[in-house]
């Protein structure tokens, strides 16, 4: 089937809706009458400080040495010693040339600067939260940060005028300062007698938010539950203080908040990006804006909103590993983790978690964990009640992943249900944890913006504990974040010990998956039918758990048997297959990635095959 073919059948499966969005937006950019344009080819003079009631002001010629939270949770900056440079991919040196433009007129894939995540991640202002946080601790290192906080922040808006520049050109990056600008006033006790120019600033961010709400809506992702709380909690809290422009904006992200929670958050919990990290971004900004709602006494949100948080409140809660927080690496991973109180590592889930759960269930969870207790404390919260155990094991349903769960064995499976756009090819992915430890895992995704070969192998099947049919992905690639040919689930089955799913692609393969969990472990089965293809299984193994690669059979073999690490690995098929160790690559931090051992198991031409692998503890 050609691409152009493939596009014009995905197109419809985006929704009619979305893609008139989308194509009305593109046309307003090039009338000069429309408000996005009114908005940006005359914007208001940049807000003036003082943005919070400091107590002393950072003289030019005083010199400081302060730390700032790594970037997306695992690349270290050096310590700072002046302002940074907004427009200065830091990774890189590479410097944004279009930081004078109209927001609109910046591309997103900028080949000189490289990934703009990079550029836009000092400009979610997380460091605001953090500086405040210390700026409010007692000793004799706080009142730098009081003062630095301000100085930054003034740098940020002289440097960054209304809708110029790459910072202003997304409406979710402006989002998430409003997020961070009015928790930081909350911390520094501002909120409620704030200085005039943090006003002027959150109202310059909302007026540059709503003209594009049409837009945000159409990607049926985090953009909107985003974009839909600074509207909501920003407009609230502008009519708080009196200012009753605040009431239009409040509404509209009202509204907005219950739409999007009501179409994205499916009946299983699960969200419209298949995503574990875009989970937490979503039910936090949720969380945030229920927070905001009660503690302004504004009208409650309605009871199919609640409804619909506490879903996604439970799926996220399935995923996690209780000992340290983590969670399964499934779906895109872009490095996001917006309102961190507690200090807790980019990968520890359970702060959010608790959170949601305080807020929507005034449940108490992970109440035993300090950086749990610190995010709570931080937002004057005591859940009143005890958290009732949820049961982990499900078959999943409406987005596709299913939770396994017995005696050290924690099974993860993910099988094509797309209501929405997949963003990567994981038909059939097993993700398994064996005593707290993610042993055969996903790959992540690296970089939305580094090179072709980069994208197709994180967003595609080699980077997944899944079967490959020759050497093309099981989903052809239309775009960055687009696939075409969403297969239909076939065959699905569940009970509490097993779930199956199968599924044909565009060539009329059919790959069907067994993963059961019972006394003797974990077995996977796969059947597959081919028109003579080859078919490549992979198990992506931990690095830290393999010491030294078992030897492997040369040759055509129909057994292999592995012990690795406290467990033991039997794989049995049908045919004859080849056996290899290979290097893989993994992704569990945005912009970084390693090497892991990949097994590979590979049929050379498939009609009808049987794979099974049976993985059981070492006795």
């Amino acid at each position: 089937m050609s691409r152009a073919l493939l596009m014009l059948k995905t197109v419809p499966r985006l929704g009619l809706g979305n893609v008139l969005r989308v194509a009305a937006y593109r046309a307003a950019l090039k009338n000069p009458l429309s408000k996005i344009r009114r908005l940006t080819d005359n914007p208001p003079a940049p807000a003036k400080g003082p943005f919070f009631n400091m107590r002393s002001k950072l003289s030019k010629d005083e010199r400081y040495e302060l730390s700032i939270p790594p970037l997306f949770g695992f690349h270290e900056l050096p310590r700072f010693n002046e302002v940074p440079n907004w427009f200065e991919n830091q990774t890189t040196g590479k410097v944004v040339l279009s930081a004078s433009q109209s927001f609109y007129k910046i591309s997103d894939f900028d080949a000189n600067v490289g990934d703009i995540k990079l550029i836009w991640e000092l400009s979610r202002f997380n460091w605001l939260i953090d500086f405040a946080r210390r700026a409010i601790s007692t000793g004799s290192q706080a009142e730098p940060y009081r003062q630095v906080l301000e100085s930054w922040l003034a740098d940020w808006v002289e440097t960054n005028p209304p809708y110029q520049g790459s910072n202003w050109k997304c409406g979710q990056e402006t989002s998430l300062r409003v997020i961070h600008l009015l928790m930081t006033a909350y911390l520094l006790g501002d909120d409620k007698k704030p200085q005039v120019g943090l006003v002027s600033l959150i109202l310059q961010h909302l007026m540059r938010i709503e003209p594009t709400r049409s837009y945000a809506i159409a990607q049926d992702n985090n953009h909107g539950t985003s974009e839909a709380a600074a509207l909501f909690v920003g407009g609230l809290w502008l009519d708080s203080l009196g200012d009753k422009r605040g009431q239009k904006w409040a509404k509209q992200g009202r509204a907005l908040l219950e739409n999007r929670a009501k179409r994205l958050i499916m009946e299983d919990g699960c969200f419209s990006q298949y995503s574990v990290n875009y989970h937490r971004m979503m039910l936090d900004t949720l969380s945030y804006a229920q927070w905001w709602c009660e503690r302004l006494n504004a009208p409650a949100f309605s009871k199919g909103f609640h409804h619909k948080a506490k879903l996604a409140a439970d799926w996220l809660y399935r995923m996690i590993e209780p000992t340290s927080g983590d969670v399964p690496n499934l779906g895109a991973n872009d490095g996001a983790h917006i309102l961190n109180l507690s200090n807790a590592d980019y990968r520890d889930y359970r702060p959010s978690v608790a959170m949601a759960f305080a807020v929507f269930k005034s449940e108490a969870m992970f109440a035993h964990v300090s950086v749990v207790q610190s995010q709570l404390l931080a937002f004057g919260l005591s859940p009143n009640k005890r958290f009732s155990e949820l049961h982990k094991n499900t078959g999943g349903q409406e987005g596709g992943f299913a939770v396994l769960e017995r005696d050290n064995f924690r099974l993860f499976f993910r099988y094509p249900r797309f209501q929405f756009r997949p963003v990567q090819s994981d038909l059939l992915h097993v993700d398994l944890w064996w005593k707290g430890r993610n042993v055969l895992k996903d790959g992540g995704t690296f970089s939305y913006n580094s090179t072709a070969e980069d994208l197709n192998y994180f967003g595609g099947v080699a980077s997944h504990n899944t079967v490959q049919f020759g050497q093309r992905d099981q989903m052809p690639r239309l775009g960055r974040f687009l696939f075409g040919a969403w297969p239909k689930t076939l065959d699905w089955a569940a009970s509490n010990t097993f779930v199956q799913a199968g599924y044909k692609d565009q060539k009329d393969n059919y790959h069907k998956r067994r993963v059961h969990m019972g006394d003797e472990g974990v077995s996977v089965t796969d059947e597959l039918r081919a028109k003579g293809e080859t078919a490549t299984l992979r198990w992506r193994f931990d690095p830290e758990f393999i010491e030294h690669m078992p030897a492997l059979q040369t040759g055509e073999i129909t057994e292999l048997n592995l012990s690795i690490g406290g467990l033991e690995m039997t794989i049995n098929c049908d045919h004859a297959f080849t056996a290899q160790w290979v290097e893989g690559f993994q992704s569990r931090y945005y912009f970084h990635k390693s090497t892991l051992p990949v097994l590979e198991l590979t049929l050379k031409t498939v009609q009808q095959a049987q794979w099974i692998t049976q993985i059981r503890e070492s006795r």
